[in-house]
């Protein structure tokens, strides 16, 4: 008679280890950090050919969290086919047409790089970064041309400018402040790059 019930029991509890329970649907989200520069662009021609021409500058934080945004101006010349060419940089000069938004913007010249004081929330823009006001005389249409003898123009190249944003994100604190080695105030705002 023992060995029957031991039996039953060794049964039941086999039934009761195979049972499985209802699917569970992760909900948790993980945070993703993203962004995209936003370049209002118009085709203005210098020397015959069609030079492409940025009239506003604006970084977008394509991401699920609210991040910090920055922005770093890379300069190189190219020639008339469009081939990179190995020549010092072209600086960047702010004045004239070109306005360099100085409200909402940090802008650290040693290493051209622009940093948003606010963070941006997802899905959200900056102000504009950049803007031409008036004519077309922005760095895009600088040319420099290269003469041998007698003033015959042997190359023309004309300046790039390209835009690289980078985020980081809001919060902790520590994150953009050890990361970027910024400084933020009482509300979370940078006011300055160390």
């Amino acid at each position: 008679m023992g060995l029957v019930v031991l039996v039953t029991s060794i049964s039941v509890s086999v039934a009761y280890m195979l049972r499985t329970s209802d699917k569970i649907t992760n909900t948790f989200i993980p945070a993703k950090v993203a962004c995209q520069i936003n370049e209002t662009v118009v085709d203005k021609t210098v020397e015959g050919k069609s030079v492409p021409y940025k009239t506003s500058v604006t970084a977008q934080n394509t991401g699920n969290i609210s991040a910090y945004i920055r922005v770093r101006v890379v300069t190189y010349w190219e020639d008339s086919k469009g081939n990179p060419v190995a020549r010092n940089s072209p600086e960047i000069k702010f004045g004239g047409a070109w306005k360099h938004n100085q409200t909402d913007w940090i802008y650290d010249a040693a290493n051209q790089t622009f940093y948003y004081k606010t963070p941006v929330d997802a899905g959200q823009s900056t102000n504009d970064l950049l803007k031409l006001e008036g004519g077309f005389n922005g760095i895009e249409l600088t040319v420099i041309e290269d003469k041998q003898g007698s003033g015959s123009v042997l190359f023309t190249y004309h300046a790039v400018v390209e835009f690289i944003v980078e985020g980081i994100q809001a919060a902790p604190n520590e994150a953009v402040t050890t990361a970027w080695g910024v400084t933020l105030d009482s509300n979370g705002n940078i006011t300055d790059k160390n």
